[in-house]
This record gives structure tokens, C-alpha cells and sequence, in this order.
């Protein structure tokens, strides 16, 4: 059977991270090569080798993270010790637990993420301020007329009678027609009632 890193070390799986360390520090003078000058070839090699072995279970039994790893691969059914004093495997504290399987997101991929939800919001943004606008007049307190003709004329007198010529609201003498209706019809009320001298068409203009 292939020696395990506890092994390497000569502790328990169950040993805690103090426990290890001290490990690490009795096995590293053992093993370190400054201790065997004397030996050469074969001898020499089997040493580093050991020093390789040491470091290499310190560097991961030495870390939480590659600990957790380590101890789910060499024994995945033993994910939960059934130790008698109720708690996991190894001492391993909430904040050990092996966060690998979750994707570190750094903040510019935050922002990439979540553009197309803020151009989404601008937009609808733009959406709502845009029909506010036009639904208000853009603030004029104009009044809509019941047909929705929206379109203003000028009144003239020529021969002795009324016409009316389509003219740019807003612009001088212009009057807003409310609506039109035949000579047999009422203007709504609050409107004035303007039958050019031509036509048949009533203008009910705002007063």
C-alpha cells in the first residue's frame, strides 16, 4: 500500500494543524540534507528524496484547502468521520471547508455580467421618461381636444364672413381647434362655436 502524507509526516489523519507542524519541523531536520554530507550516490539521492516527500506533505496537509482535497480523494467515502466526539474529520473548522467547486469572480467580470441588466434598466429608463414626456406635453398645460386633432388655425374676415387657415400652434392669432363637427352638431362644452363662411364644417375652437 502507497504511503500516505500522514504517513510522511508520522501522524494520524485525525492530528490537528499544530500537531502537523510540529511534525513537519522534526521530520524536515531529520530528512534535510545539511544533516547527511556524508553520504553520496544512491544514498544521497534516497535523501533528497525524502526531504522532497516531507516538504511536499507539508505543503498540502499544511493547507485547509489542500487538505480537505486530499483527504476526499484518498478516502472519498470518508467525507464525515464517525469520530465519538461528534465532529468532522481532521479538526476541520467551518471556515476550512473546500470552496473550490465555487468560481471566484473578480470585480471587472462582475461588471461584464451584469451589463446587459444595466443597459436593460437604462432603456426602460428612457422608456418611461419618454412617454412621461409626451403624455404631460412636455409640461404645457395645453388642453387635448376630445378628437384628438391637435391643430391650430387662424380666423380672418373677408367678405363679410369667417375663414379659417391652418396655421403653426403657437404662433401668432393661432387657436387650437377642440374639435369638428357638421352644422347640425354642438360644439363641447367650454369651446367656441366658428362656422366659416364656406363649407360645411363646424370648428369648435378653444377659447
Amino acid at each position: 500500500m502507497a504511503q500516505s502524507l500522514y504517513d510522511v509526516l508520522g501522524v494520524a489523519p485525525t492530528a490537528g494543524v499544530d500537531e502537523i507542524r510540529r511534525a513537519y519541523i522534526e521530520r524536515a531536520r531529520e530528512a534535510h540534507p545539511d544533516r547527511h554530507i556524508d553520504v553520496y550516490g544512491a544514498q544521497r539521492v534516497d535523501v533528497e528524496r525524502r526531504m522532497q516527500e516531507v516538504n511536499e506533505a507539508w505543503r498540502v496537509l499544511g493547507n485547509a484547502r489542500r487538505r480537505r482535497r486530499y483527504d476526499l480523494e484518498r478516502t472519498p467515502e470518508a467525507r464525515f468521520d464517525s469520530r465519538t466526539d461528534g465532529t468532522m474529520a481532521n479538526d476541520y473548522r467551518m471556515g476550512d471547508i473546500d470552496l473550490d467547486g465555487f468560481e471566484e469572480i473578480d470585480g471587472t467580470t462582475r461588471i461584464i455580467r451584469g451589463l446587459p441588466w444595466l443597459i436593460l434598466v437604462v432603456v426602460m429608463l428612457a422608456i418611461f421618461v419618454f412617454t412621461a414626456y409626451a403624455a404631460t406635453g412636455g409640461g404645457k398645460s395645453t388642453p387635448t381636444p376630445g378628437n384628438n386633432l391637435g391643430r391650430c388655425v387662424t380666423v380672418a374676415t373677408v367678405d363679410g364672413g369667417p375663414t379659417v387657415t391652418p396655421a403653426a400652434c403657437g404662433s401668432s392669432g393661432a387657436r387650437l381647434v377642440i374639435s369638428e363637427v357638421d352644422t347640425n352638431q354642438q360644439c363641447p362644452a367650454g369651446s367656441e362655436r366658428l362656422q366659416p363662411l364656406t363649407g360645411v364644417t363646424v370648428y369648435c375652437l378653444e377659447v
